[in-house]
């Protein structure tokens, strides 16, 4: 048997039930990854909406999201695909990063789009098909991660994807492309100044101590399955994340999961000061790893 604090107005209601789980599970739920909405975050998704529902366009608008590793694209992009399950407007995923058999970019498109790889994309009965797809699924938009290793490659693959890239925008397919990469994805696009402005550019940055920082480890304290209210938003505890994490928002998330998994298996029910000290040594210990700082 658990006890269940009769005070839970400092978990979100929606996982409030989650207090009475026992210990081991509470630890785990910890662990567990959440998204919680920030204001670029939030940002970006409401422009992608509109970016999605706009006509009579015709070059469709496109969107880059770039930052460094562990800046949040991925939670972004995996919450994309959350939302797009109900949505009208579909969109087809892809990523460089996820690609066993070595295909280029044009063999990657279409097999995400469902067609045989073995086509020839130049080809006009695979460019009909192509088409045919994206008008038959209703098609509006394509999301593609890891974008730079499309975009720095030698210089005339780098000019052959490029013009895929432009060519999916076009008025033939008319798609939307919201791609998402490192910073060397931005100075890319800049090589051809059509495509530099058909693409909103959204950086991500890291995090500062900043009252949209302390909303951010609020709420996310709010999804925790603790019994006691931590006050991650207090100047200590904020301060004390933020310098562990040096601003990095995935270091950010795994210091605020491996501290709470600690309390809960130390019985203290709540993140402390030690604890965000001890991230590192925590991290080890539940097989989290961390983002080192590069001077």
């Amino acid at each position: 048997m658990t006890n269940t604090p009769t005070d839970m107005s400092h978990v979100r209601q929606s996982r409030q039930h989650l207090l009475s789980l026992p210990m081991d599970k509470r630890l785990m739920i910890c662990l567990q990854d959440v998204f919680i909405e920030y204001p670029k975050s939030q940002a970006i998704l409401s422009a992608m909406h509109y970016m999605l529902r706009a006509e009579n366009k015709v070059q469709a608008p496109c969107m880059l999201v770039w930052g460094s590793g562990g800046y949040g694209k991925t939670s972004i992009i995996n919450k994309i695909k959350e939302v797009n399950k109900n949505e009208e407007h579909k969109l087809v995923f892809m990523s460089f990063r996820q690609n066993p058999n070595n295909y280029n970019f044009r063999e990657l498109l279409l097999e995400a789009f469902g067609m045989e790889v073995t086509k020839k994309f130049s080809g006009y009965n695979a460019s009909k098909e192509f088409a045919h797809t994206v008008e038959r699924n209703n098609i509006k938009g394509i999301v593609i991660d890891e974008i730079h290793d499309a975009v720095t490659l030698s210089t005339m693959q780098q000019k052959i994807n490029l013009s895929l890239l432009k060519n999916l925008s076009g008025d033939q397919y008319n798609l939307c492309v919201f791609a998402f990469g490192v910073d060397k994805a931005s100075k890319a696009l800049r090589l051809d100044p059509q495509l530099e402005r058909r693409y909103l550019q959204w950086p991500l940055e890291k995090w500062k101590l900043d009252e949209e920082f302390r909303a951010f480890v609020a709420a996310y304290e709010r999804t925790l399955p603790l019994k006691q209210p931590s006050h991650l938003h207090s100047k200590e505890l904020v301060t004390a994340i933020l310098k562990q994490a040096n601003g990095v928002m995935d270091n950010v998330v795994k210091i605020i999961q491996v501290c709470a998994a600690e309390a809960v298996s130390s019985g203290t029910e709540k993140i402390t000061i030690e604890l965000i000290t001890n991230a590192p040594l925590l991290a080890a210990k539940y097989g989290v790893s961390l983002l080192r700082q590069i001077k």
